[in-house]
């Protein structure tokens, strides 16, 4: 029996089976109305048009055949996988071969935050976006199911599994996408709904907007603004805190308050602590952190 297919987080009320993604709809988690008038797929060559006929539907975007239609961005669907391109900007997609490789002289503040994890235990990546803290856990053996409630994140990271399952993004890759579950929806209720329970679960919310920060290049940019900001990432937190077996970690920049802070959040217990970043560490139901 094949260990992976055994205690799969599984919404409750569902078959325990281990799909590559589940697409999970639930009303108002779609992202910003106006995607859809700003995102369109286009397929780089004619064998590749059904499928992004295929994807169209289903994220509910036009498909078009040439680029020059009047749109802000294209998912582009091509040999190489499925990119988020701006217009005159650089291509955004999941990269699973660089997530996979260990950060040198021991800096893996993502590592230590999450901390020592039962063999059969999962971590939860609530806030997946790209999927680089998750593919880099899985690369250590953990086994991680990731949360990601756009749909055009989602369709990315489906595909950078995709890629990486099937070993075009290398061994290592394809080793951590075997440990890895996709689902599509709104973590505040998917969270609570995942059985087993997950022990840990980390939360990357998008960064809050500083001047002392360097701006993202026109591809980040567009992706974050049509993700969105995570305006409800404290409330995010007190489910997590109330479905982690062990503890949630909390990524933030290095200055920043702790998440929740100024609406009279808990206060962390501890912190991982970086040159720029550092994971905040709350207790989960077991009242360990």
């Amino acid at each position: 029996m094949n260990p992976l297919h055994h205690g799969t987080p599984a919404r409750r009320g569902s078959r325990r089976q281990r799909p590559a993604v589940a697409w999970v709809v639930i009303p108002g988690t779609s992202g910003p109305d106006d995607a859809r008038a700003r995102v369109a797929v286009k397929a780089t060559s004619p064998s590749l048009l059904a499928a992004a006929e295929a994807l169209a539907a289903k994220l509910g975007l036009r498909c078009v055949v040439k680029g020059d239609e009047p749109v802000e961005a294209w998912l582009e669907l091509g040999e190489e996988g499925l990119s988020l391109r701006a217009a005159g900007g650089p291509a955004v997609t999941v990269t699973p071969r660089a997530a996979v490789q260990r950060p040198p002289g021991g800096r893996d503040l993502l590592r230590r935050a999450v901390g020592r994890v039962s063999p059969d235990a999962w971590v939860a990546d609530a806030t997946a976006g790209l999927g680089v803290d998750a593919f880099h856990l899985a690369s250590h053996g953990l086994r991680v199911v990731l949360i990601e409630r756009s749909p055009l994140a989602a369709a990315l990271l489906e595909d950078g599994l995709e890629r990486a399952r099937s070993g075009r993004e290398g061994p290592d890759a394809r080793r951590a996408a075997e440990r890895m579950r996709l689902l599509q929806g709104d973590a505040r209720r998917l969270l609570p709904e995942l059985e087993p329970a997950p022990e840990v679960v980390v939360l990357d919310p998008m960064y809050p907007r500083s001047g002392k920060r360097a701006r993202p290049g026109k591809g980040m940019a567009l992706f974050r603004e049509l993700v969105g900001e995570d305006a409800d990432a404290a409330g995010l937190l007190e489910v997590a805190r109330a479905v982690a077996l062990r503890r949630v970690a909390v990524k933030r920049p290095l200055r920043a308050p702790p998440l929740g802070a100024d609406a009279g959040g808990a206060a962390p217990s501890g912190s991982v602590v970086g040159t720029t970043t550092r994971f905040d560490l709350y207790a989960g139901r077991g009242r360990t952190t």
